[in-house]
């Protein structure tokens, strides 16, 4: 009898196909979402490389929140992590900041980037979300703020995330 077997890339496909969905379903799921600004700030000094940063507004009658998602790797030189917590500000045109922190937590190693689609499996990446008051944000800011290593050892970041 011969069974049907999905190989490892169809089944990243297919994960990545569903994360997609999950994510258009919730950004289409509310009227008045839209897409902020997104600032980086560089981070030389810092174990993980934050790539890239998404953000973006979901309204509906009762409240809104801005959801973000980010993709990250430990750099090449450093070891592996098994925590990274980031800072994001959201701010409005007049950078006016409110501050919340996400983690993700699993077995990071060195040089493999990290975002839903590719994620090991049992590696928590959650897509963070949190109410704020009013819609007038306009722009998200993200950082490494902490990370944690197999080895015991944590890594603080200097400064706090810049807006501009």
């Amino acid at each position: 009898m011969m069974r049907p077997s999905i190989r490892a890339g169809g089944f990243v496909a297919i994960v990545a196909f569903l994360m997609a969905s999950v994510v258009n379903g919730i950004a289409e799921a509310d009227a008045g979402q839209g897409a902020l600004s997104v600032v980086v700030p560089a981070q030389p000094n810092s174990p993980v490389e934050l790539t890239t940063c998404y953000a973006w507004i979901v309204q509906n009658s009762n409240e809104t929140r801005v959801v973000v998602s980010v993709v990250f790797r430990v750099r090449p030189a450093s070891k592996t992590a098994t925590s990274v917590r980031f800072t994001f500000a959201a701010g409005n045109a007049f950078d006016a900041p409110i501050s919340f922190t996400g983690t993700s937590e699993g077995s990071f190693s060195p040089g493999v980037r990290i975002d839903r689609a590719h994620a090991p499996i049992g590696t928590v990446i959650p897509m963070w979300n949190y109410p704020i008051a009013g819609s007038d944000v306009t722009k998200v800011a993200c950082a490494v703020s902490d990370v944690a290593f197999a080895d015991g050892s944590i890594w603080h970041a200097a400064q706090s995330t810049a807006m501009k």
